[in-house]
């Protein structure tokens, strides 16, 4: 048998209840509505990590700016940085 320093100690956890689900799912955000409609850069709230997140997804699909600015992916990126409630 080896020696074993810590062979009492037993690592002990915490306990996820249904509570704390039931709480993780009250915070998760809104949808995001896609009514609202982006003519320019100019229009997207002032960021640099979603304008340089607009500039990768031009470049990477080949798509239009304005169909990328307006794309359902653009959106859900601006509710997690939380620039989201600036457009509304």
């Amino acid at each position: 048998m080896s020696n074993r320093p810590l062979d009492d100690i037993r690592p002990f956890g915490p306990f996820i209840s249904r509570d704390d689900d039931e709480d993780i799912e009250q915070k998760a955000p809104e949808p995001v509505q896609s009514e609202h409609r982006f003519q320019s850069m100019s229009d997207l709230p002032n960021s640099p990590m979603l304008e340089e997140y607009v500039n990768s997804l031009v470049q990477k699909t080949g798509k239009s700016e304005l169909e990328v600015i307006n794309s359902k992916p653009v959106k859900l990126y601006m509710q997690r940085l939380g620039v989201w409630e600036q457009v509304k």
